[in-house]
């Protein structure tokens, strides 16, 4: 059941500027969106719509990400049509 509907957005310059910087992209992002990332050019915008996915995510989850999971341990991963998904894997922890 929807509850809601809302929108997510982050910022793309504020997100341009934290991928240049040490160690962010391995706290923010797994290494499977890691490698989305480099194989789409780094781009900001790509970077941007992950996280915001990430949010969302959480949002849907009804408890956030932070408190369930560290950001890089969510990742926002694309199909072969470009269809966002989510990846999980049993057993997996902290």
């Amino acid at each position: 059941m929807i509850m809601g509907i809302g929108v997510d957005m982050v910022s793309e310059a504020r997100v341009a500027r934290s991928i240049k910087r040490p160690g962010f992209l391995e706290k923010v992002y797994g290494p499977a969106e890691r490698a989305l990332l480099e194989g789409r050019g780094m781009r900001p915008q790509t970077a941007a719509a992950n996280f915001a996915a990430k949010e969302a995510f959480g949002k849907a989850l009804g408890t956030g990400l932070l408190r369930e999971f560290a950001l890089c341990e969510t990742e926002a991963l694309r199909d072969e049509n470009g269809a966002p998904y989510f990846p999980f894997q049993a057993g997996r922890r902290r």
